[in-house]
């Protein structure tokens, strides 16, 4: 921008009011806008540099904000300002290079909020990373189906992923499986609330492998954010795999038919696959059998309740085969659930095969006395089910 020249016969303390003026649009014209899920690298090149971003962003929302630096010498500072300039929060680097400013509630009004980087001693230089994320907007995450599987990884210093999974109401029971990679890397997953309150924060297991929840509890209808990063920000990562299930909506699962023959495949890593089978008032008993393929994976079934609460695990026979449950008990009536997965999360598999039956005549086929029928088994462990009326104390021949 151009300043004009002024008077020298201006009295001093006009000339201060204007050349702060002039400092102030000066400022304000070499902000850098960025969007509200924005990673990126920066450098400050000048001693007493200050590096200002614009976020625009509306009244209430909560902000998260992280940054390093290597640079020797260097001690980040990072300031957030009201659309009015007005500083809201401030922080400066630990020793190892990192800075964060956590759930910050933007509550000066919607428009452009400042966020300024700097150099806390005011006179070293050097390279950064900045990452920049609203916490209860969806247009500033990744949307997550109820029962999908996602793939990220961490490319940036300081970097986070967001990802947000939509709740209905009453809340739900989650089952999230995530494989992380094997490297130095410390990952954290923050999950906020749809109020945008932290309210807990997942690690990977030491040195990468499978992180499981079985049955996590979200409470509250809404939006529901998940904040993938490395803890100290100076960590890059290979690719993670998730998957994600809700386990008490059938929008989220396969239905079964309460006689029928089903087949899967666990492609991904960490991968789960759902069902969910109607079962009547009453209750009732179930006659299952499952086919895995010949295979070094673990395959395991998780089974759930119409309350969403996990109530036993079947386990493939080791190196594959047939798994039959001959009468099991489902007691309550209502939506139960079935999740086929690996154990460790990081093994996949061929098609494995499945057949389903309730006890229950209105789920076989009814033969008269006398009747006669020709039935065929044309898929691996299916079942056929047939049932008749009989009186007390009669015979029966079937040949």
């Amino acid at each position: 921008m151009t300043i004009q020249a002024f008077n020298a016969r201006l009295s001093p303390l006009l000339s201060i009011v204007v050349l702060t003026f002039f400092l102030a649009a000066a400022r304000l014209a070499a902000q850098t806008p960025i969007g509200c899920g924005s990673d990126l690298s920066g450098s400050i090149s000048t001693p007493n540099e200050i590096d200002p971003y614009s976020l625009s962003a509306s009244n209430g929302d909560r902000l998260r904000v992280r940054g390093y630096s290597s640079s020797a010498g260097i001690q980040l500072f990072i300031r957030v300002l009201s659309p009015a300039n007005v500083p809201l929060d401030s922080e400066l680097a630990d020793a190892n290079g990192f800075v964060e400013i956590d759930s910050l509630v933007l509550n000066s009004g919607s428009g452009d909020y400042i966020i300024e980087v700097s150099d806390g001693v005011g006179s070293q230089t050097g390279s950064y990373g900045l990452s920049v994320q609203l916490l209860n907007d969806i247009n500033c995450a990744g949307f997550l189906n109820c029962s999908g599987e996602y793939s990220g990884s961490i490319n940036d210093l300081a970097e986070m992923q967001a990802y947000y999974l939509s709740v209905p109401a009453g809340g739900g029971n989650l089952r999230l499986r995530i494989h992380f990679p094997a490297s130095s890397a410390e990952l954290r997953v923050a999950v906020y609330n749809p109020n945008g309150n932290l309210v807990d924060t997942l690690q990977q297991p030491p040195g990468g492998g499978l992180l499981e929840l079985v049955s996590y509890p979200m409470t509250a209808a809404g939006n529901w954010f998940f904040i993938f990063y490395d803890e100290g920000g100076d960590e890059t990562t290979g690719s993670f795999s998730s998957s994600w299930q809700l386990l008490n909506d059938i929008n989220c699962a396969s239905f079964l038919n309460c006689a029928g023959e089903y087949s899967g495949s666990i492609n991904d890593l960490a991968e789960m696959q759902a069902y969910y089978l109607p079962v009547p008032t009453g209750g009732g008993n179930l006659r299952l059998r499952i086919h895995f393929p010949a295979s070094s994976a673990e395959l395991r079934v998780a089974v759930y309740n119409p309350n969403g609460n996990l109530v036993d695990t079947l386990q493939q026979p080791p190196g594959g085969g047939l798994l039959e449950l001959v009468s099991y008990p489902l007691t309550a009536a209502g939506n139960w659930f079935f999740i086929f997965y690996d154990e460790g999360g990081d093994e996949t598999t061929g098609s494995f095969s499945s057949s389903w039956q309730l006890l229950l005549s209105t789920c076989a086929n009814n033969i008269i006395c006398g009747g006669s029928t020709s039935p065929s088994l044309s898929t691996i462990a299916e079942m056929d089910a047939y049932y008749f009326t009989a009186q007390p104390g009669g015979n029966v021949t079937i040949t």
